[in-house]
């Protein structure tokens, strides 16, 4: 009667673990969305760039504005012996103002060139944004991957235990070896010591992504599930594509391109001449005998000769455009480099898609009718408890694998957003 209760008992247990097997949802994640915001908000690399952007902002107005006009005041022929302002008719008090003016152009065409810098900056934030997003991501789906892993193995702990009363059981009527419960005992051990080594590594994610969070290393990470992996459906020419488009890294070469370009244009301006113009009023006295004078009013325009000394001028422009090549060849190297990761994860995506179709449809129904199958034979005797054991452990193994290949194929999903800059993951 007791062996009877505690086989009926092992029934129920084995049957709620095949209940409790591989499941996830799709769609958005609010537990990550809420962690990747939260590590943006606070972090300071992102705060550095926002304060690099106001800071180029703030340099754009000191270099393509006006310069100064100068004031000028001064004494005009005065006689060195008697410094008499009424003994000389030229001798006068003057005051003038002078503007320099750059040749027309030559202003708009450097707060184009330094806007840029802006816009640079952007992308940085942009690119810094995507890069925690995509190391949060990486942090926890590994991290749903061992909770996972950890209730799996909890789980097989309770059926084994179970399988352990009976075979107890069986053993005090002499129906089962001293082997048997050795057998059970070193899987035992094996699952704690798979538990200790899922729950450190839970420890270590958890307080990781508390570091990309600013907060204190011990705060609760509550985690969903994995989102069910849908057919990929884009080939490599699609990223390619999508990572011209969104890509930071690329658009930061681009507007860099740009950049040297107008500096190019800024440079070929000193080949023309910027302006001066000054305006002089001259104050004279009446002289000494009593004959009063005019005062005098003066203009003149300044020209400046750009010679070229050393070739300084070319030289800038030359620099400028070996900088435009130099972007350029960085950018087609980068999307040399992108070609050829877009390729690899194409492939590597649809084996993944592959493995884990047949993990569900195939290995882990095929498992758990073994274990069933296993238990029905066991129980009345046709096989030893060390077969349930073995099916139950088959099960076990195609499970975490499992949510090992969908770990796997997230993070591979998050790489591509990453390096095409744009949201892949729905």
């Amino acid at each position: 009667m007791k062996k009877n209760l505690k086989l009926k008992l092992l029934v129920l247990i084995i049957s709620a673990f095949l209940s409790m097997t591989f499941s996830s949802v799709a769609g958005s994640d609010k537990n990550l969305d809420s962690l990747i915001s939260i590590a943006i908000k606070v972090s300071p690399k992102i705060q550095e760039l926002r304060y690099n952007k106001e800071a180029a902002v703030d340099r754009i107005p000191q270099n393509s504005n006006l310069p100064d006009p100068m004031l000028t005041l001064g004494l005009m022929n005065m006689p060195v012996k008697t410094f008499s302002f009424s003994e000389e008719p030229m001798t006068g008090k003057t005051i003038g103002i002078s503007q320099a003016f750059p040749f027309p152009g030559k202003l708009g065409s450097i707060e184009r060139w330094q806007a840029i810098d802006t816009s640079v900056v952007n992308e940085e934030i942009r690119e810094t944004e995507n890069d925690i997003s995509k190391n949060i991501k990486d942090l926890y789906y590994k991290l749903i991957y061992v909770r996972k892993s950890l209730s799996a193995t909890d789980s097989i702990r309770k059926l084994l235990k179970s399988i352990r009363d009976v075979v107890n059981v069986k053993y005090s009527v002499a129906t089962a070896s001293q082997q048997n419960l050795l057998k059970v005992q070193i899987e035992f051990t094996n699952l704690d010591d798979d538990i200790l080594d899922l729950k450190s590594s839970e420890l270590e994610l958890i307080n990781k992504i508390n570091a990309y969070l600013l907060r204190n290393s011990e705060t609760e990470i509550i985690t969903g599930e994995f989102p069910n992996p849908d057919s990929f459906g884009l080939g490599k020419n699609d990223l390619l594509e999508m990572a011209k488009s969104y890509s930071p890294s690329l658009k930061i070469l681009e507007l860099q391109k740009e950049k040297s370009v107008l500096s190019s244009k800024v440079s070929n301006y000193n080949y023309y001449p910027d302006f001066n113009i000054m305006l002089e009023y001259a104050q004279r006295n009446t002289l000494y005998n009593n004959i009063s004078q005019s005062d005098l009013f003066s203009a003149s325009l300044g020209i400046s000769i750009p010679l070229n000394y050393g070739g300084k001028i070319s030289a800038q422009i030359q620099e400028a455009l070996a900088l435009k090549e130099s972007y350029i060849s960085e950018y087609n190297a980068m999307l040399q480099s992108l070609d050829g990761n877009f390729g690899a994860s194409v492939s590597t995506i649809a084996r993944l898609e592959s493995r884990i179709k047949l993990q569900e449809e195939g290995l882990l129904p095929q498992a758990e009718e073994n274990l069933n199958s296993s238990l029905t034979a066991y129980r009345v005797g046709e096989i030893d408890f060390i077969n349930v054991i073995d099916a139950e452990k088959m099960l076990y193994d195609i499970e975490v694998k499992l949510y090992h290949l969908k770990s796997d194929y997230m993070i591979d999903l998050v790489e591509l957003e990453f390096l095409t800059g744009t949201n892949i993951i729905k």
